[in-house]
């Protein structure tokens, strides 16, 4: 598959190919700045999906392999958080009340699709989802930022062993520790688009590290913020809202392990 750039990354799934170079001359206007991938059936556009960022897709109904709103439930499944617009050869208003209400953004006729009109379309579209995530980021920051030993003057930590924070503490340790989180982060969030196993033990001994130096839930999530900061992927939008949304599930999972540690004296040694 070829690089599609840093411009909005569109997957047109679309196996009429005179409507494809339609598609693809009205988006391919300079101030446009899209990237296209063109697919002829669902299958194709399920891997790339999986393998490709992609910031937006092009749907048609009537594919060779999938047909009516079914379509767009695919290719919802694949893509969870991407926005789909529905370009379809029918006027149906029922059909596209229907695709919106299984996952779609926007639903087109292809009998009224112009330049203008299709650019416009998938502008709102990107522009919506974009303005969505950025919010969901941001309350999701506020969150855990509301949760960081930041946010008090006492942390848990402190009420429990009289001491500050480990990021106050032992700032080495810290940073140590926030290397270790940032790698078991990039392994966990891989294992949720792959096949590869949970770093379970390996979460479980750094929790333990958390632990035996005294660390608390304000401290975890301290790791967690300065994991996020380091993973320096302010130049990929999708990548920024993947490892900030999916990297919260790694923190409530460490988090209930960490519990564990307290609770009962679980301890793992490498």
């Amino acid at each position: 598959m070829n690089d599609l750039g840093t411009a909005s990354r569109i997957l047109l799934v679309e196996d009429n190919a005179a409507d494809a170079t339609l598609v693809r001359e009205y988006l391919s206007e300079p101030a446009a700045e899209f990237r296209i991938l063109h697919v002829s059936n669902v299958a194709d556009a399920v891997t790339a999906l999986g393998s490709v960022p992609i910031d937006l897709v092009l749907l048609d109904l009537r594919l060779p392999d999938s047909n009516g709103v079914e379509t767009v439930e695919t290719i919802r499944a694949a893509a969870t958080r991407v926005p789909i617009v529905v370009l379809s050869g029918m006027e149906d208003e029922r059909l596209g009340s229907n695709c919106v209400h299984r996952g779609a953004e926007d639903f087109l006729s292809k009998s009224r699709i112009k330049g203008e009109p299709l650019r416009r379309a998938v502008g709102y579209a990107l522009t919506r989802h974009r303005e969505s995530e950025e919010r969901e980021m941001l309350e999701v920051h506020e969150e855990f930022r509301a949760l960081s030993s930041e946010a008090s003057g006492t942390s848990v930590t402190a009420a429990l062993t009289g001491a500050g924070s480990i990021k106050e503490r032992i700032p080495e340790v810290f940073h140590a520790l926030v290397d270790a989180y940032l790698e078991l982060l990039t392994r966990y969030l891989e294992q949720l688009v792959t096949t590869t196993e949970k770093p379970r033990t390996e979460m479980e001994v750094l929790t333990t590290m958390i632990g035996d130096r005294g660390g608390g839930p304000r401290d975890l999530v301290d790791i967690h913020l300065a994991a996020l900061q380091r993973a320096g992927v302010e130049d990929d939008r999708q990548r920024a809202r993947r490892v900030a949304l999916d990297g919260r599930l790694m923190a409530l999972e460490m988090m209930g392990l960490l519990v564990d540690y307290f609770r009962v004296g679980q301890r793992r040694s490498r």
